[in-house]
């Protein structure tokens, strides 16, 4: 009997043994859904984007302390002489290969603000308005045969393509009706000559009255032309000159800059002086014409404009004009033993555009700021350093 029921148990916990035991699908369920909710609990704690955002702010605040760290003691070094040429208005740092960064970037900062009448970006990319960021309202219609550009085509962000008598008109206000002291600048390509027989004009008013940058007769020169009958302001043919005619060839992005003093008007290609015309009348009162930009040529002839701006006062030849044309500031060619790297941009890893500005205050002072921080939990910070 003893044995009978030994054997019975032997058997019993040998049968036990061989069945695994495993969990059952609602017990799996439950698992995976303990683990799910854990893991959701610690990608919200841990926020790994947020994290990310945090370390390129880091690296952004640690770059800029390093620009100035190594713009200062460059100017110790160099007894107190910084570093040439260095804008008054916020400038992209790089390695001097991108193509344009615009100066006008943050309302108010530099030197280029002062006076600033129109700043037509042209940057909308649809619509028929052409928005004014200098904030006197000066926004523009397009109408006809203009059409937006992006990306690559551009200088900066998007711009317009003219053709066949498009037009961006202002309309008439008293801020644009400048007769001494007056900046034009506008970045242009001519994409298809203009025909002989087509004066269009970039930027301005009728010119045998007022004033404008214009075609000439070659189909990729440009000049800049004034009326100069000036108390009369006839208007009549032959009442004008012209200033500076550019041969500007084709497809290739130029800035082009006229300045008015009361006394010389000049004319300026990429940054540097070409012309210059003494007149002392000053310009035509203008008291109902409207403002005009890229204004169409007749067909084929096309071109291309991008921030187009207007100044009440002639901009300085030396810290200002040069900056509105130039390429990013190339600090490596400056500071290559005082930095161990040029630094990058954190987001997108290039040093064409660095991502960070430079500027000299009013003071001496030097500015360094990053342009673009990550915005985090809401909230843009200010990541700049001044020496």
């Amino acid at each position: 009997m003893k044995q009978r029921v030994r054997s019975t148990i032997n058997f019993l916990f040998q049968d036990a043994r061989l069945k695994p035991k495993g969990f059952t699908l609602i017990e799996l369920l439950v698992v995976i859904g303990i683990i799910a909710v854990l893991f959701a609990v610690v990608l919200i704690a841990i926020n790994p984007a947020k994290r990310f955002a945090e370390a390129r702010n880091a690296s952004r605040l640690s770059d800029v302390r390093s620009i100035v760290e190594a713009v200062s003691t460059y100017t110790v070094d160099n007894r107190g002489q910084l570093p040439l040429n260095l804008p008054t208005s916020p400038m992209c740092i790089g390695t001097g290969t991108n193509t344009h960064q615009s100066p006008l970037t943050t309302p108010g900062t530099g030197t280029l603000w002062n006076g600033l009448v129109a700043l037509w970006r042209l940057d909308e990319g649809s619509g028929s308005a052409a928005g004014d960021s200098s904030g006197n309202g000066n926004n523009g219609i397009r109408s006809g045969a203009v059409s937006y550009k992006t990306g690559s085509e551009c200088v900066n962000k998007n711009c317009v393509e003219t053709t066949n008598g498009g037009n961006i008109s202002v309309p008439y206000n008293s801020s644009l009706n400048l007769t001494t002291n007056v900046t034009y600048a506008q970045w242009i390509k001519i994409k298809t000559a203009i025909p002989a027989s087509s004066w269009p004009y970039s930027i301005g008013n009728d010119s045998h009255k007022y004033y404008s940058f214009r075609s000439s007769s070659n189909g990729t020169r440009w000049m800049f032309e004034y009326g100069r009958d000036n108390p009369t302001c006839s208007g009549t043919s032959g009442n004008y000159t012209s200033v500076g005619s550019i041969d500007l060839g084709m497809n290739v992005w130029h800035h082009l800059i006229a300045t008015y003093n009361g006394s010389y008007i000049k004319t300026y290609l990429d940054g540097v002086q070409i012309n210059s015309a003494a007149f002392s009348l000053g310009f035509c009162n203008n008291s109902s014409v409207p403002y005009n930009i890229a204004s169409g040529p007749a067909s084929p002839g096309a071109y291309l404009v991008d921030e187009a701006a207007v100044w009440n006062r002639a901009l300085d030849p030396v810290t200002e004009i040069p900056t509105l044309a130039s390429k990013c500031y190339n600090l490596s060619s400056v500071l290559s033993s005082y930095l161990v790297k040029v630094p990058k941009d954190p987001s997108t890893g290039t040093d064409a555009d660095t991502g960070y500005e430079i500027w000299k205050g009013a003071t001496g002072t030097i500015n360094i700021r990053a342009v673009t921080p990550d915005t985090i939990d809401g909230v843009t910070p200010t990541i700049y350093v001044s020496r």
